[in-house]
């Protein structure tokens, strides 16, 4: 069982509108840092030509990690 959350973007990323939608596998987080009233996020999963992208979310650190359990 993965532990996943549901999250929204801040700004704009390749493909996504901000105020969309998004979820992460907690697992997959690298990093999770404050960033304005938000967080930004570095996911093993978000990689570009081998190094890490960042997206920026809405909700603060405390939130992001705390994952629901899904199946």
């Amino acid at each position: 069982m993965a532990a996943w959350k549901q999250l929204t973007l801040r700004g704009d990323v390749i493909g996504f509108d901000a105020g969309q939608t998004v979820y992460v596998n907690l697992d997959q987080i690298e990093l999770v840092r404050p960033s304005g009233t938000g967080s930004q996020i570095y996911g093993s999963a978000l990689m570009r030509e081998g190094h890490f992208v960042s997206i920026f979310v809405t909700e603060p650190p405390t939130t992001v990690l705390a994952g629901e359990t899904v199946s």
